[in-house]
């Protein structure tokens, strides 16, 4: 998802994209990663900007950082050479707990002949005990794991024949398992 804002200073026009993905899932105590990139136009290089996160609403709700009390030393941002040069304001969350369940926005800052922010639309944290596939995963998996238990059930019937061939019984024309007679 992404959000854009243009930037008019006299005939130079700068663009900011922010995109975040929807939803991130996480288990309580586990770390969860909230990815959040952005794109510019109308500058070659821009070296100087910053990056904030808000719980719910952008700049009308918490501001999530290790000053603020809800998340003090959960926090983990990346430094300012990886928010220029890779172009991602993501954070992690450490040890969430289930009231960290909430939509979360990525405000990105950059300055360059002037002042542009932009921000995301919005990543929803869904806390829970149980982690829970995205719908359009589902099938997929369920595919695979069909496919897996395919195979080892093949497998295991082709190490019964053979440790009953083994035992004095044998295999012929590719048929496993036709017992001697006599």
């Amino acid at each position: 998802m992404r959000n854009s804002l243009v930037c008019l200073s006299g005939f130079l026009s700068l663009e900011i994209q922010v995109f975040q993905v929807p939803e991130v899932h996480a288990t309580p105590n586990s770390d969860a990663i909230l990815p959040c990139t952005y794109s510019i136009s109308g500058a070659e290089e821009v070296t100087v900007g910053s990056y904030k996160w808000y719980r719910h609403l952008v700049k009308k709700e918490l501001e999530v950082s290790n000053s603020s009390k809800d998340f003090t030393g959960r926090i983990s941002r990346l430094n300012t050479d990886q928010f220029i040069n890779n172009r991602s304001a993501q954070i992690t969350i450490h040890n969430v707990i289930p009231s960290d369940t909430a939509t979360y926005y990525c405000e990105v800052t950059l300055v360059h002949g002037g002042e542009i922010t932009g921000h995301g639309t919005g990543t929803l944290l869904n806390v829970t005990d149980v982690l829970e596939l995205p719908s359009q995963n589902k099938t997929l998996y369920i595919s695979i794991l069909a496919s897996v238990s395919g195979v080892i059930i093949v497998g295991l019937l082709m190490l019964g024949c053979y440790r009953i061939s083994k035992q004095g019984d044998y295999c012929q024309h590719d048929k496993c398992c036709v017992q001697r007679t006599g």
